[in-house]
C-alpha cells in the first residue's frame, strides 16, 4: 500500500479501495459496471420450460414444490444437498453481536440466529467467470 497523507485516502484504503497517487479511487472495471439481470419466477418458469420441454404448469408445480421443501427443511435444521455438481442448502449459526442505532444513539444487542446459506460444491459454481467477459 502506498503512503498515506490525507484521511479521505486512508479511508479509501481502509475499506480495500485501490487509490491513484493523487488520492481518488480507481475507476472500477468495466466488469464492474455490468448490470445483473434479475430473473423472477415467471421468467424462471418460462426459460425452464422451453428449456426441459415441460409444460409450464408442470414446471411451475415443481418449483413451488421446491421451495416449500427447502424452506420447511431449513426450519428443521436440515440439510439439502443438490449433489457434487451443484452445492447445497444449509443452516448456519449467526453469533450474536452489538450493532449502534443512529436514531437513539444506543448500542443494542442482537441476539443468535440461524441463517439459510446456499455452499456451492462444484468448482465450475465457486470461481464464476467475471461479468462482461
Amino acid at each position: 500500500m502506498p503512503t498515506c497523507t490525507s484521511d479521505a485516502r486512508r479511508a479509501d484504503e481502509d475499506w480495500g479501495m485501490p487509490v491513484q497517487s493523487d488520492g481518488s479511487p480507481e475507476d472500477l472495471p468495466a466488469a464492474a459496471a455490468v448490470a445483473t439481470e434479475l430473473i423472477d419466477m415467471k421468467n424462471l418458469v418460462a426459460a425452464l420450460s422451453v428449456h426441459s420441454g415441460y409444460p409450464k404448469e408442470v414446471v411451475s408445480a415443481v418449483l413451488l414444490s421446491f421451495k416449500a421443501f427447502v424452506a420447511d427443511a431449513m426450519v428443521k435444521g436440515s440439510i439439502v444437498d443438490m449433489g457434487r455438481d451443484f452445492g447445497k442448502f444449509e443452516t448456519v449459526m449467526i453469533a450474536s453481536r452489538n450493532h449502534h442505532v443512529p436514531a437513539t444513539g444506543a448500542i443494542m444487542m442482537a441476539g443468535r440466529r440461524r441463517k439459510m446459506r446456499f455452499r456451492p460444491s462444484s468448482k465450475s459454481l465457486k470461481t464464476l467467470p467475471l461479468l462482461g467477459d
